[in-house]
Formats: structure tokens, C-alpha cells, sequence
């Protein structure tokens, strides 16, 4: 089942209140699309969230607290972003690998293809979903399911807003 976006953004606007206070409300407004509530203002999508979440979030300590409240909400996409951002930060990509086992068995799947079986933390043996470990353990499914997140980020990062349509329907 999909839950509709507004449900998702309200969700993660609050998760992310809840665990950052008053720094977060600027995004968490964002999120919501509050600007283009009054009128026709575009809305933002995941492109935009995830280029507004590294401008409202610029450090790696930052970050990683709102990594938490992404983790709360519980929704897979913002997190999947989020591990494309932490692929590239060894204290980011830490925090991603010490929450695995919390996170969206999906998430756990790449997390565990990302990370070398070889480093994988002790507690992974017994906390990760049996289906993440034998995914990471693979290799072939691990280089699969890398593609598969390859292919899932390009369609999150495609479209920055959505407009809606400014003029009403006329019947011809």
C-alpha cells in the first residue's frame, strides 16, 4: 500500500520536529509544501527535499540528528537518500551502518550490498533481516541490488517540484 505524500510529509516534518526542536521548522515547513499552500506555488519533491535538507543541514553532526528523525518517520525514501548522501561521508555512512538494523528491510538490503561482509558489525549477524545478510553475503545480488538502488535514486532525484495547474478545465 502507497500512503498518499501528504500523510509521508507530515510524518517526516514532524519526526524531524520532534528531534531537532525549532531548528528544523523551516524544513519541516518546506516538506509540507506550506509555501505553495497559499496559491500556485510549485510543491517541492524529492529532488528539492534532498537539496534543502543538505543546505538546512550543512555539517555531518547535523545531519546526522536529522538522520534520526528520518529513521523515526519511517519512511524508505528520504533514508535512501540520505544513504546516497553518506556514501560519500565516512562519519554519515557510520550512523547509516550502526541503524541498520532499525531501518526499512529494503534500506537493510542496500546498506549490507554497500558494506563489505567482511566489516560488517557483530551485531549485524543476529539484528539485520535474514533477507539483508543473505543479500549482502551474495555477491551478485549485492551488485543487484546496487543497481536497483542506482535506478530508484535517478527516479527520486528527477523531478524537484510539481506544479499545479493554474487554470481551471473548460468542457469543449
Amino acid at each position: 500500500m502507497t500512503i498518499p505524500m501528504s500523510d509521508v510529509r507530515e510524518r517526516l516534518a514532524r519526526s524531524l520536529e520532534a528531534c531537532l526542536g525549532e531548528d528544523a521548522q523551516p524544513y519541516a515547513r518546506f516538506i509540507q509544501g506550506e509555501e505553495a499552500a497559499s496559491g500556485d506555488a510549485p510543491v517541492p519533491c524529492w529532488g528539492a527535499i534532498f537539496e534543502r535538507f543538505i543546505e538546512a543541514f550543512p555539517t555531518a553532526p547535523e545531519r546526522s540528528r536529522a538522520f534520526e528523525a528520518l529513521v523515526a518517520a519511517g519512511d524508505a525514501r528520504p533514508i535512501f537518500l540520505f544513504v546516497h548522501l553518506a556514501r560519500e561521508d565516512g562519519e554519515l555512512w557510520s550512523a547509516v551502518v550502526e541503524a541498520a538494523p532499525r531501518l526499512p528491510i529494503g534500506v537493510q538490503r542496500l546498506v549490507a550490498s554497500l558494506h563489505p561482509p567482511e566489516s560488517w558489525p557483530v551485531a549485524w549477524s543476529s539484528a539485520l533481516s535474514a533477507e539483508a545478510r543473505q543479500t549482502g553475503a551474495d555477491p551478485d545480488r549485492r551488485v543487484r541490488e546496487v543497481e536497483q538502488f542506482e535506478a530508484r535514486l535517478g527516479e527520486l532525484l528527477a523531478f524537484s517540484w510539481f506544479v499545479p495547474s493554474t487554470s481551471e478545465s473548460h468542457p469543449e
